[in-house]
C-alpha cells in the first residue's frame, strides 16, 4: 500500500508515485494537503475484485444491483456478506478538490 498522503502528482525515478507497483495507493485530501476536499480520501486499487469490494463496503457493505428489487422494495434474497462503513464524499466537499484539478500539472 503506497501512502500518497503529500506525494500528489510526484515521481521517484521517473516513475509517478502511486503506479510503482503496489496494490493500494491512498490519497488524503484534508485541508493541509495539496489538494484538498475539507475533508476525505481516495484510494486506487491494483486489482479490479479489490475495487469491486471495495465498492459495496464503503455503503455498508450493500451490493447495490441486487439490493433492491424491480418495484425498489428490499430484495429478500439479498445478503449483505460482510458488513461495511458509509464512506462517501458528498458533492459539496466533490466539487471543492474538482475545482483545484485546474492548478495542477
Amino acid at each position: 500500500m503506497e501512502d500518497l498522503s503529500e506525494a500528489l502528482g510526484a515521481e521517484y525515478r521517473g516513475t509517478r508515485l502511486g503506479n510503482t507497483g503496489g496494490d493500494f495507493a491512498v490519497y488524503s485530501f484534508y485541508p493541509n494537503r495539496h489538494l484538498t476536499t475539507l475533508e476525505g480520501s481516495a484510494i486506487a486499487f491494483r486489482s479490479n475484485e479489490d475495487f469491486e469490494r471495495c465498492r459495496w463496503l464503503r455503503r455498508y457493505g450493500i451490493h447495490v444491483p441486487s439490493f433492491r428489487t424491480q418495484n425498489g422494495e428490499i430484495n429478500p434474497a439479498s445478503d449483505i456478506a460482510e458488513a461495511g462503513w458509509n464512506t462517501c464524499m458528498n458533492q459539496v466537499t466533490a466539487l471543492v478538490g474538482v475545482e483545484q484539478f485546474n492548478s495542477l500539472e
